[in-house]
């Protein structure tokens, strides 16, 4: 939204309530959901395939039939591997640490955020383990996997400054966002409010030297402008 100029107002749920109010409003439970004249357009992609038509310039899609496809082909890789991976491997380390959790979670959130938090994360955290692998007999296969993953970001990105064709596109900006967390850049929009665990701390500067994730800070720097002032 912002690299394309258009203002908007973000709402920050909480986890274990959100699917409640996104309810209300979409199809699905899950988010992220953009809503515009009554209308729910929801996940990522298709989200960026709607900015794509009322706001064609600067544009993030392909023209071209080949690089189309390709671009497809990575956005769900990047959505089905990098994101779900990362996020396994992060709940493993914040489950254990629920006082980061609840400031993390509850960020810009509305004012229950913190309470509800407290009285449901007994109970939230062990579903959330089994629905998202995060045990720690799991842990360093799914840190293998992220591993392999990255081995393909870093291929491409030693190739070519960007992942498909020879401009920043919605794949790059999917790779950026998904990876933001790893590279915690200045212009990243929601730096967390407290230091993450050590633990993670340092799993993410074993990484930070990857041309992926070099790649992914420039990105940052080239491509993230924030808006403060339509972001709120």
């Amino acid at each position: 939204m912002e690299y394309k100029n258009l203002s908007y107002q973000q709402i920050n749920l909480v986890p274990g309530l959100h699917g409640f109010v996104v309810k209300r409003k979409a199809a699905e439970s899950s988010v992220p959901v953009l809503l515009i004249d009554n209308q729910a357009i929801q996940g990522s992609s298709k989200i960026i395939d709607y900015v794509e038509k009322i706001a064609p310039h600067p544009t993030l899609g392909f023209n071209e039939v080949s690089q189309r496809l390709e671009a497809v082909e990575l956005e769900f890789f990047l959505d089905e591997q990098i994101g779900p991976l990362l996020r396994s491997i992060a709940y493993n380390i914040l489950f254990k640490h629920r006082k980061e959790l609840i400031t993390l979670w509850s960020h810009l959130g509305p004012a229950y955020g913190t309470v509800w938090l407290r009285l449901s994360l007994p109970f939230l955290i062990p579903y959330l383990e089994r629905s998202y692998n995060t045990t720690d007999a799991s842990a360093q296969k799914q840190r293998d996997r992220f591993d392999s993953a990255l081995d393909r970001l870093d291929t491409l990105y030693e190739r070519t400054p960007f992942l498909v064709g020879d401009r920043f596109s919605r794949v790059d900006l999917t790779a950026a966002a998904l990876l933001g967390p790893m590279v915690m850049p200045e212009q990243h929009p929601l730096p967390p409010a407290v230091p993450l665990p050590d633990e993670f701390e340092n799993y993410r500067l074993q990484l930070i030297d990857r041309p992926v994730l070099q790649r992914v800070t420039s990105l940052y720097k080239e491509y993230r402008h924030t808006n403060t002032a339509s972001a709120r």
